[in-house]
């Protein structure tokens, strides 16, 4: 009988169960890395459901939970954050928790408080925070900062005014 990865490589049914042990999901996800040419972390921001259906994986998907949490959880070394995938996960942003770490993100390019003038729409748009910046803070960069620091007194007339 073929291991699992040989039914991979070759196109060969695989076995029924397979699928429900965490070892063979591993297998895959590395397996389909290799496939897709995924040579950089950032590349798994690419990943979706119907490439993993179109690559021998529709079966998994019922048993990894949450396709970016299973990503990042399968590669804790690539510091892959849940904001940059094409889809956020359900009610990711609902955690303010979660604003804040996509804050954080932010914070290696704004070394200071007065930098944050400079956060436009179009920036937190790019770096994968459009639906956070849309659903919580009216799409205004100014109202997201100063959640984020709450003890500064930003003046709203200095923040950078950008169309998307």
């Amino acid at each position: 009988m073929a291991t699992f990865l040989e039914c991979l490589d070759n196109n060969l049914q695989i076995p029924s169960g397979s699928w429900k042990k965490k070892e063979n999901q591993i297998i895959y996800f590395k397996w389909l890395g290799k496939k897709l040419k995924y040579n950089k972390p950032e590349d798994w921001y690419n990943i979706s459901s119907t490439i993993i259906k179109k690559n021998l994986g529709r079966s998994v998907l019922k048993y990894i939970g949450i396709l970016q949490e299973f990503i990042i959880q399968l590669f804790p070394e690539k510091n892959l954050y849940p904001w940059k995938f094409k889809k956020v996960p359900p009610n990711y942003w609902k955690k303010l928790e979660n604003h804040v770490k996509f804050f954080n993100s932010l914070k290696t390019e704004y070394k200071t408080n007065e930098d944050f003038y400079k956060l436009t729409k179009k920036k937190i748009y790019d770096e994968g925070g459009g639906g956070l910046l849309h659903s919580y803070y009216d799409n205004t960069p100014r109202k997201f900062i100063e959640k984020m620091i709450p003890n500064y007194e930003f003046l709203p007339w200095k923040f950078t005014r950008t169309t998307r």
